[in-house]
């Protein structure tokens, strides 16, 4: 996808992907593109934390984000034109 560099590499060693239960499939496969491109661009990133909420209500998203553990650096939503 992508070889060009980010202008100052950052290490994201805790992060989050929230996405309803029926889409964890599709967040999989979204965090295994990030994984292997974000190197690419010179970003190191650990394994996400995967948080698999109940439906894909705004409340949902929000409980989620509030819960994220202490330290959580990203948090992202899969959004659902991806899938």
């Amino acid at each position: 996808m992508t070889s060009k560099h980010v202008l100052k590499g950052v290490e994201i060693s805790k992060w989050s992907l929230i996405c309803p239960s029926k889409e964890q499939r599709v967040a999989k496969a979204l965090s295994d593109t990030i994984l292997q491109q974000g190197p690419k661009m010179g970003i190191k990133l650990a394994q996400p934390d995967l948080v698999l909420i109940p439906n894909d209500r705004p409340e949902a998203y929000l409980s989620a984000m509030r819960d994220a553990r202490e330290g959580t650096q990203i948090v992202s939503k899969q959004a659902s034109f991806w899938c």
